[in-house]
């Protein structure tokens, strides 16, 4: 659309779609990977009897940001809102990270546990 000889007056509010297209496409890659990720956390923190220190605070820090997000989106549903909401991708990104923190222990404490029962 930018390149056609119509666009004329119109290329400002194109390229400014084409801005927000892309913003809302990057935040659902990002958001369908926390959740896919905080899911599978989910099953193993809550109602875990285990004891997992730094990463049970962690997780409880990434599940209120991400549940926060869930409740904001379930009062405005809107796609273009909820993804453009101010801060939105990098609130998911702080997400993620924190997630990535807890997944890297916790394959650090399994592969500890399977040397022990290897020796």
């Amino acid at each position: 659309i930018v390149t056609s000889r119509f666009v004329g007056i119109y290329l400002l509010q194109v390229e400014q779609w084409i801005r927000i297209l892309s913003l809302i496409s990057d935040v659902i890659k990002l958001w369908a990977i926390v959740q896919q990720k905080w899911m599978y956390l989910e099953n193993i923190f809550i109602g875990s009897n285990l004891q997992f220190g730094e990463d049970a605070k962690r997780f409880d820090t990434a599940d209120k940001l991400y549940r926060k997000i869930m409740f904001e989106t379930s009062r405005n549903s809107l796609v273009k809102d909820a993804c453009t909401h101010p801060g939105r991708y990098d609130e998911l990104k702080s997400i993620l990270n924190l997630i990535e923190k807890i997944q890297k222990s916790l394959n650090e404490y399994l592969n500890t546990k399977r040397q022990l029962l290897d020796h």
